[in-house]
């Protein structure tokens, strides 16, 4: 396009002459050529000279087209313009002709990347640049729209390259991100697979574990009724129906106990308590399912075990007896060793259960503790079983300040460790709270000889039962089907109750809107609360409401007359601040 050949030219030591020199002042174009020249380009010199008003030479001009070769985009071309005093002198026409490629090379300046500024510095004479501009005819101005056109498609390939390689990038970045995606998508799909496998294979278990005790206290119950039924007969129908009433229960507590876990309402208490109790009663109902399987049944003490810790011995009780209760299922023969340790400096208490059963893999293992999950399906055709009790023991071990691990190979056994935080305690402490235990049993039972007692329940099967109960130990009953009947019952008495036993779920007039206006009446009966609502704070609800005891349903007799007993004394403490 300019006419030069890229062998053309020489290198930069032509522009190396003093006059030159000086007029470039602290010399940063020079330096710029030489790495211009050190980096690959070519100049070619080009002599031009402008005479003053005297018709004398005076401004020579050496033109050097610089060509920088850059990898595989071509060739990329900036002009610098230098000059330096010569006596040359140029004809006029020729001058002109100078003058019109000083302009064009000018123009590749601006094209190319060199503005207005730059040619302001290295021409000091910009004032001649407007008289060039003004004299260009129209195929300058063509010429000019050329070199424009060059510029943008100079601009436009390296905006095309940008682009291309952005586009690139992204599409690599985009192919890794859809690729992760993608992955990830496809594992959660496993996991909702798994998740509904295991809800549908959960259900189906439910409604067995929950119709099988079911069927058995349906049917023994019709079998009571049948005439000719020996004594004999009717106690052990009552024991089945018994038997699996209470398997029932803890199914109903585990799906209860789950959901307090999942909604971070689960309640531990801190008592002291002596491990031998809790022990004994583990050993006195899984006594009869070792007697009857064959097995060798071993509790070993540490001596290091302090007689008395702190601890809740409820859940205590409910851990360990889940741990032992899983050994003896899943062991036809051979034995199940409970090992008691403790650790001094850190008030750990550790229950080791192991058996000789039929062991796990190490995937049955990392999936025992899952909700709703035990080692696989057949186990829970074969055991039974909700696949419950060991998740919910892990999670009370933990909120009791320790965990449970569990080491297992088929065929081979398992072993399972619970650890507890439970600091020791006086022996002074538990014997008290032994005291309060013997003694609330003992007045439970005593207390309601006599008392006039007021059972409130809209079940009929509940009154009759909680008034059997009642009238066995000697108290004088009467019965109110709601909450509004209730509260007419006590205002309009002509002998005052002695005792309220206030279901809190009813219709008409609720349990506690029905304690609130007897309290807001001035009336201060002994009011014991009777709810289903076994979640932790409802004890709290019904103490607010004017409750001065409370107990959870269902509930066996000693239960019963305990829960009355600490209510009458909490009434007592009440009346007499």
């Amino acid at each position: 396009m300019s006419g030069w050949r890229l062998d053309i030219g020489c290198g930069p030591d032509a522009l190396r002459d003093a006059a030159f020199a000086q007029s470039l002042g602290p010399g940063a174009w020079w330096s710029d050529v030489a790495s211009f020249w050190t980096n690959g380009g070519r100049y070619m010199p080009r002599v031009d000279c402008l005479q003053n008003e005297a018709g004398q030479p005076d401004w020579p001009w050496i033109i050097a087209l610089v060509v920088l070769t850059l990898g595989v985009i071509g060739f990329y071309l900036r002009i610098f313009a230098f000059w330096y005093r010569s006596y040359m002198s140029e004809r006029p026409d020729d001058r002109n002709k100078r003058m019109m490629e000083l302009a064009q090379i000018f123009l590749w300046c601006a094209v190319c990347g060199y503005g207005m500024s730059v040619l302001m510095f290295v021409w000091p004479a910009y004032r001649l640049l407007a008289v060039f501009l003004v004299v260009l005819n129209i195929w300058s101005w063509r010429f000019v729209a050329r070199i424009k056109d060059f510029g943008i498609a100079l601009r436009a390939n390296r905006l095309e390259r940008e682009l291309r390689e952005n586009l690139e990038e992204q599409n690599e970045r985009l192919e890794r991100e859809v690729a992760d995606r993608t992955r990830q998508f496809e594992e959660a799909a496993r996991e909702a697979e798994q998740a509904n496998a295991f809800k549908s294979a959960f259900l189906a278990n439910m409604s067995h574990e929950l119709r099988t005790p079911l069927t058995a206290i349906n049917g023994y119950s019709e079998l009571i009724y049948r005439s000719g039924t020996s004594l004999s007969e009717l106690r052990s129908y009552g024991e089945t129906i018994n038997r699996n009433g209470q398997h029932l229960l803890e199914v109903i507590n585990d799906i209860l106990d789950l959901s307090k876990i999942e909604a971070g309402r689960i309640e531990i208490e801190q008592v002291a308590t002596r491990l031998g109790r809790p022990l004994e009663d583990v050993s006195s109902v899984l006594k009869p399912r070792v007697a009857q399987k064959g097995l060798t049944f071993e509790v070993e003490f540490d001596p290091a075990v302090p007689p008395v810790v702190v601890i809740d011995p409820t859940r205590f009780r409910q851990v360990v007896l889940n741990l032992v209760g899983n050994a003896v299922k899943f062991t036809e023969s051979g034995f199940v060793r409970i090992s008691i340790a403790y650790e001094t400096a850190t008030s750990t208490l550790s229950v080791t259960v192991t058996d000789s059963g039929i062991g796990m893999t190490a995937v049955q293992a990392r999936r025992v503790f899952n909700a709703f999950t035990q080692g696989d399906a057949s186990m829970a055709r074969q055991y039974g079983g909700t696949g419950l009790g060991l998740s919910i023991s892990r999670e009370l071990a933990r909120r009791m300040g320790g965990d449970i691990t569990v080491e297992s190979a088929p065929g081979e056994g398992s072993t399972f460790v619970a650890t507890f935080h439970a600091p020791p305690s006086t022996v002074e402490d538990v014997d008290q709270s032994s005291a309060v235990v013997h003694r609330t049993t003992r007045v439970g039972v005593e207390v309601v000889g006599g008392r006039r007692v007021l059972v409130v329940d809209d079940g009929p099967d509940n009154r009759r039962l909680i008034a059997f109960h009642l009238q066995k130990a000697g108290a004088v009953i009467e019965i109110a089907e709601n909450g509004r009947e209730a509260v007419d019952k006590i205002v309009g008495a002509e002998l005052p109750f002695d005792l309220v036993l206030m279901d809190m779920q009813m219709p008409v007039l609720d349990g506690y809107g029905a304690t609130r206006e007897l309290r807001e009446r001035g009336i201060h009966v002994p009011i014991v609360a009777l709810t289903a609502h076994a979640m932790k704070g409802d004890d709290d609800t019904c103490r607010v409401a004017g409750c001065d005891g409370y107990i959870a349903k269902p509930f066996k007799a000693t239960e019963l007359f305990i829960g009355i007993a600490r209510a009458l004394e909490c009434a007592e403490n009440r009346q007499a601040a």
